[in-house]
């Protein structure tokens, strides 16, 4: 049935208002050559009369009669106002201000109206987004569409208009501009209200709201460099950044469009440590996602102590494992060549993503046992270990991870991920470090020696 306060289901309406709003919907509007505004909206005398009425004369209608009808007939009104005022402004006014998605808000008899305003690039006699075929930049025509909803005690649906408009032949906003596509996936539809700013080195910042085209368009740039930045509540790009940059130089006489980016609301894996029965998983762990669509390694890891991790929907989904270097993958290679470092090793399972779902994954810990000894060879109970990840391509700020404090013995075992680590051990004022290698058949030396038992940490 929907909610009261924001209307209801367009099959309740009666005929006559599903009709009004229906010729409306169905209005186009041309700017000739000369650039001046007319609007061709095919309506009814009614319609007409509800563009052209005050708003003060619609309050005066007996609210016996029009008790639910009231709201209709404003929202109705605003929206033929709100396309006619986009007529009648100058065309690279127009542009330069309201391209994208804009909203205002207007309070008439007690009830607040919201007006959606979404301005997007057509083709001639198309009704489609032309922003990523770059036909934004030469088919001059926008088409505009006024939505208007409201809240109040009674039932209203809210109302659509829309027409489209040509500039003068002489315009000069769409010579030099830039057009940025954001989308949802190659095969997705356009990103409507994430923010894109504008900006370069001396030139005042310009933001865009996209439409439901997804396109950013900034016309009337001088020639330099641009940096646009976009962002949405919830969104991630996909290598996986919440406010993704793209960089274009803008020459003379000229619109860039960039190739789309795509943007899309997270999904989140929650990760584990898995460790074997009793064993303790280290602290500060970092976790890593693979895909090969993430550049430039193939992978991601999230930053240090975070289980939640907030990803873009990447088809084929995403092998996770703990760590954040080369060594740390179970899929791992010696750098610079395609040598495995864990040959036989099977790749973890890929866990799919989904925007706005959370799926569970685990990530494999291995057993590290560290023995803190004097230089006289007596165990240290208590002390306190740590281990730092010391492979290649390991993501920065490299992690820190918290191992268990030594026991009675001298002894303590902590789940870590793979991969080359330097170990530290302090009591007090003693001080030790040893490096290992953490492989999934057991400890090694850094040059991959097997090493019999603990890791020896001693404490001169």
């Amino acid at each position: 049935m929907g909610n009261p306060r924001h209307g209801r289901p367009v099959s309740e309406w009666s005929p006559t208002r599903r009709w009004a709003v229906r010729s409306l919907r169905q209005g186009r509007g041309v700017r000739s050559d000369a650039g001046v505004g007319l609007l061709d909206i095919a309506v009814t005398a009614l319609v007409i009369g509800l563009v052209l009425i005050p708003i003060s004369d619609l309050l005066a209608v007996s609210e016996s009669s029009l008790a639910t009808g009231r709201d209709d007939l404003v929202a109705a009104s605003l929206a033929g106002q709100q396309l006619q005022q986009a007529a009648a402004t100058p065309f690279s006014t127009f542009i330069q201000n309201d391209y994208g998605q804009t909203r205002s808000t207007q309070i008439v008899g007690g009830v607040t109206y919201t007006i959606t305003q979404d301005v997007e690039w057509v083709g001639q006699g198309s009704t489609t987004n032309d922003c990523v075929t770059g036909a934004a930049a030469s088919s001059q025509i926008v088409r505009v569409e006024a939505s208007v909803t409201w809240a109040s005690d009674g039932l209203g649906t809210p109302v659509s208009a829309a027409t489209t408009i040509s500039p003068a032949i002489t315009a000069e906003p769409t010579s030099t501009g830039l057009a940025l596509p954001v989308l949802t996936g190659p095969a997705g539809a356009g990103v409507s209200g994430a923010t894109v700013t504008l900006t370069a080195t001396g030139v005042s910042t310009r933001t865009v709201t996209t439409g439901p085209d997804g396109c950013a368009y900034f016309p009337s740039l001088s020639p330099g460099t641009y940096t646009a930045t976009v962002s949405a509540t919830g969104y991630v790009s996909e290598q996986e950044l919440a406010s993704p940059t793209v960089s274009s130089v803008v020459g003379s006489g000229n619109t860039v469009v960039l190739p789309p980016l795509y943007f899309a609301p997270a999904g989140l894996l929650e990760v584990t440590g898995d460790t074997p029965a009793g064993l303790v998983p280290a602290t500060g762990l970092t976790y890593s996602v693979g895909n090969t669509a993430l550049q430039p390694l193939g992978w991601y890891s999230a930053p240090a102590g975070t289980t939640e991790l907030s990803l873009y929907p990447l088809s084929g989904g995403y092998p996770t494992w703990a760590g954040d270097c080369e060594d740390s993958d179970p899929q791992g290679v010696v750098t610079g060549t395609s040598t495995p470092l864990y040959p036989g090793t099977p790749t973890p399972s890929a866990a799919p993503v989904a925007s706005g779902q959370l799926a569970p994954v685990t990530a494999q810990l291995y057993p590290l046992p560290v023995d803190v000894v004097t230089a006289a060879g007596a165990p240290v109970a208590g002390a306190t270990v740590s281990a730092v990840p010391t492979g290649a391509d390991c993501q920065t700020p490299i992690a820190s991870y918290g191992l268990v404090p030594t026991g009675s013995g001298g002894l303590g075992t902590t789940g870590v991920p793979l991969g080359h680590l330097t170990v530290t051990a302090t009591s007090g004022a003693l001080r030790g470090t040893a490096t290992v290698w953490v492989t999934p058949a057991g400890l090694e030396t850094t040059a991959g020696t097997p090493i019999a038992g603990p890791l020896v940490v001693t404490v001169p």
